[in-house]
């Protein structure tokens, strides 16, 4: 990739707002998300210990599990949900402390995370029409 068109990410990403700090940029189902990733940065009001152990486990739980992207679904009527992904695995989705998510119905594939998908090609083009 030029020196130009990372120029040209790194601008658009700063017009745009793109905060990629925990995402992950990850293909699932043929298109490309920017999915939140690893955990949040300390809340308001959360104590250091509380959030030293969040981060123990996530680190635990990345370690030890078989990564799933997480999907939540939506209703939107009687008959008709629509199930898309949220968070980049298990890990991230309970450090951020989701409670609706679930493993999605089939696999993802992890491109690239936080800072460095501003780089990657595939988040170019799909993000300025290239």
């Amino acid at each position: 990739m030029s020196l130009s068109a990372i120029l040209v990410v790194l601008s658009a990403s700063a017009v745009l707002g793109l905060d990629l700090r925990n995402k992950a940029m990850v293909n699932y189902g043929g298109f490309t998300f920017l999915l939140k990733d690893g955990c949040p940065p300390q809340r308001v009001g959360e104590s250091f210990g509380d959030y030293d152990a969040r981060i123990s486990l996530y680190n635990q739980c990345i370690s030890t599990e078989s990564l799933q992207v997480q999907c939540e679904t939506d209703q939107f009527n009687q008959k008709q949900t629509i199930t898309v992904p949220e968070y980049s695995d298990q890990c991230s989705s309970l450090c951020h402390g989701a409670t609706r998510s679930q493993d999605c119905p089939y696999s993802g594939r992890r491109l690239s995370e936080g800072e460095e998908a501003k780089s990657d090609p595939t988040f170019v083009d799909a993000n300025l029409g290239k």
